[in-house]
Formats: C-alpha cells, sequence, structure tokens
C-alpha cells in the first residue's frame, strides 16, 4: 500500500504539474494576446477548466493524504513528502491570494472595455508572474519524486 499510495500521489501531481505547464504554454498566451478583448478565452474556457482542476485537485489531497497515513514512519519519506506539500501548498496560496482574484477580474471584462495602461501592466505582472506556479510546482513533484525513490530504498 504505501508504494501504490507513493506512485499515486506522485503521478497525480504530474498531471497537475503538466497540465499547468500545458496551459501556460498553450492557453495562456492566447489569453494575454490583445487585452481585454482576448480575455473572452478565459470565460469561454473556465468551465471546461473547472471540470478538469477540481477532481484532479481533489484526487491530489486523497491520494496525499494517504501517502503520508501509510509512510508516515518511513522518515525519509515523510520529509520529502512534507518539503512537496509545502511546496504544492505555496502555489495553492500564491494562486488564492493572487492569480484567481486577477484572473476572475480580466475574465468578467467587456472585450470592448478600453486599453489602459494600467490594464497593461496588470495583465503583463500576471502573465510574466505565473510561470513562478509552474517552477514551485516542478519543485513540488520533484520531492514526491524523491519520496517514491526513498521508500524504494529503504
Amino acid at each position: 500500500m504505501n508504494s501504490i499510495t507513493l506512485i499515486a500521489v506522485t503521478l497525480t501531481l504530474a498531471v497537475i504539474f503538466l497540465a499547468g505547464l500545458r496551459e501556460r504554454l498553450i492557453n495562456i498566451p492566447r489569453w494575454f494576446a490583445n487585452p481585454p478583448s482576448s480575455f473572452e478565452l478565459i470565460r469561454q474556457q473556465a468551465p471546461a477548466a473547472m471540470r478538469f482542476w477540481i477532481p484532479v485537485q481533489i484526487i491530489f489531497i486523497v491520494t496525499l493524504i494517504a501517502a503520508f497515513v501509510v509512510n508516515w514512519e518511513i522518515r525519509d519519506v515523510r520529509l520529502m513528502l512534507i518539503f512537496g506539500t509545502a511546496a504544492f501548498f505555496v502555489v495553492i496560496a500564491l494562486t488564492g491570494i493572487y492569480y484567481v482574484k486577477e484572473i476572475m477580474a480580466f475574465s468578467k471584462m467587456p472585450p470592448d472595455a478600453p486599453v489602459t495602461d494600467e490594464l497593461l501592466k496588470r495583465a503583463h505582472r500576471w502573465y510574466s508572474t505565473t510561470v513562478s506556479r509552474n517552477i514551485i510546482q516542478g519543485i513540488a513533484l520533484l520531492f514526491f519524486i524523491l519520496a517514491t525513490i526513498k521508500y524504494f530504498q529503504s
């Protein structure tokens, strides 16, 4: 059961990481191509995104809890899980505090809203800093991979 939970949580986080990377490389450039008219794409893609992100996050949390429960006694595995979870929750905190709030505001703008310097600065800030979430998710994934490796080495 130990290895199954570690593999499941690692694979789930890999899906989250790869989907986030795909979104960063393919969807997000389109969203910010010509603000505010391109923000309409955010609104159009939101329902499908929610149908994907909510279940995959729930699966991650459930497998994470299971991995902690069955591997708690293995010190090296537990430490890697703790570090990976901390990194993951940094992403969740950043997303909740800033990224979701801004993307919701962008998605509610009418496509024909005036293009202002302030809007362009906000859009550029969001677009350019969102890569930090991918990097931190990648670090979290690395810790989960290391936890799995540590388990098989013990």
